[in-house]
């Protein structure tokens, strides 16, 4: 697996290809969980690691507990996301799909006042809309018609430009006997997991240095120049 290239920072990334940096099938999990790049991929790399790593335990840290098989928590990650998506995009009565779309240009975002039958027909409405240079992200709902009380919940899915899904987040059900996406605990126990523990990755940076964050790698134009002061990895 190039693990490197589910590194945020293309820098980072090169310099640890570089020095031939190894991380344990967890830490790898870890790398892959924070990423950038889209579910579809993160899914591809984790079953990667389920069928050719070696199982491990999960590690205690302050937020969760240890688990006796890495491989099982992805492959019940993967089972929950992949289900909460195919409830997403099923059609259902009364259901309907509205969208934000967030901009790169200090806009922030903005909300179409209409809804849509399906998910796709937003993702065509966006690219009809607005140019790809414009949009940095979008969220688009499903949710119920009159549904007022949250008796069903709603799912909010996260896109790019081209429709490839990043993340979403669920709105549990008011009413438990009732609830299609009763799936709140499974969500918290293995995302927490994953997201909540430090990796260790070198960086060819050293105090002083003057350095960008980017949004997106491709964009120069919404680029954060700073100085650096200190590093993560350099405090005991």
């Amino acid at each position: 697996m190039d693990i490197y290239s589910f590194i945020n920072s293309r820098d980072i990334a090169a310099y640890c290809r570089e020095i031939k940096k190894e991380w344990n099938p967890f830490e790898m999990a870890v790398i892959i969980s924070r990423s950038n790049r889209p579910m579809a991929d993160k899914h591809a790399a984790w079953r990667e690691l389920i069928t050719g790593y070696p199982d491990m335990p999960t590690p205690k840290n302050m937020h969760v507990d240890a688990s006796g098989s890495l491989h099982k928590k992805l492959t019940e990650l993967i089972a929950y996301e992949e289900q909460t998506i195919a409830q997403f995009q099923a059609a259902e009565p009364d259901a309907t799909y509205v969208f934000d779309v967030y901009f790169y240009d200090g806009r922030g975002k903005e909300r179409r006042k209409y809804t849509f039958n399906t998910h796709e027909d937003a993702l065509v409405n966006i690219s009809g809309s607005w140019d790809r240079y414009d949009v940095r992200s979008i969220e688009i709902e499903k949710y119920f018609i009159d549904d007022t009380e949250n008796q069903k919940g709603s799912i909010a899915v996260t896109f790019d430009y081209d429709g490839s899904i990043h993340g979403f987040s669920v709105t549990d059900s008011e009413t438990p006997e009732v609830v299609l996406w009763n799936i709140r605990d499974l969500n918290g126990a293995i995302n927490e997991q994953l997201k909540s523990f430090y990796i260790d990755i070198p960086v060819p940076f050293k105090r002083g240095d003057i350095l960008t964050i980017r949004i997106t790698p491709d964009r120069c134009d919404d680029e954060t120049v700073f100085v650096l002061d200190s590093l993560t990895r350099d405090d005991p």
